[in-house]
């Protein structure tokens, strides 16, 4: 895992507010964006995954970047998944 936060500094309360969104998106990454080992291997990756974490400041608001090398994602599964949730 790679870790940039850009040299700044985050108030607690930004920290504390963060936390729940920032775990989901991570175990996103991690249980839906990374294929199981072999699979990669298949797909002429690395046997281990690149989960990516990047914070910077835009102006006056702190961005906030998780990245995986993933098989990234699949629209139709999204929509399908979508419209079961809604109905």
């Amino acid at each position: 895992m790679e870790v940039d936060v850009g040299g700044i500094e985050l108030d607690r309360f930004v920290v504390d507010t963060l936390r729940e969104p920032f775990i989901h998106l991570l175990r996103n990454a991690v249980d839906h964006g990374l294929e199981p080992p072999d699979e990669r291997v298949r797909a002429g990756k690395p046997r281990a995954g690149r989960i990516a974490i990047t914070a910077g400041l835009k102006g006056s608001m702190v961005g906030l970047e998780i990245s995986d090398d993933g098989r990234g994602l699949d629209p139709q599964a999204i929509g399908a998944s979508a419209v079961r949730r809604a109905w």
